[in-house]
């Protein structure tokens, strides 16, 4: 068996780096700005269904939305003090998606130990 090994002409640098340029500041402060208000979206449906068919919910809901509302509005202040030229925004930005991620994972654990008391036996015959 041979080993085969591939050579470049230039061992040094090469000629044409890939240059990868950051994102401007105010570029990303309105694509932060549209990603938030489409995430606010879907909480604030969900808000609009409850008060239509609160028969068909236990609760669960109210506590839940208010989380989510707030934790995207920080994230648009975030991204509104990004596009003012304020680096302190990207900390509320982080903080905005932390809390997302905190409470979609605390709702999954939530569904999960909800599905093991009601038994489970569907999914097991």
């Amino acid at each position: 068996m041979r080993h085969v090994r591939f050579r470049s002409r230039d061992q040094g640098q090469s000629r044409h780096p890939i240059r990868v340029s950051p994102l401007r500041i105010l570029i990303l402060g309105a694509e932060l700005i549209v990603v938030n208000l489409l995430g606010l979206w879907l909480p604030i449906n969900f808000v609009g269904v409850f008060f239509k068919h609160r028969e068909r919910f236990h609760g669960h809901l109210a506590y839940t939305a208010p989380i989510f509302i707030a934790s995207y509005l920080v994230g648009i202040a975030g991204a509104a003090a990004l596009i003012g030229h304020r680096n302190w925004g990207i900390y509320l930005i982080s903080a905005s998606y932390l809390i997302i991620l905190v409470a979609v994972s605390l709702n999954a654990w939530s569904i999960m130990l909800g599905i093991g008391q009601s038994g489970g036996g569907d999914l097991q015959e």
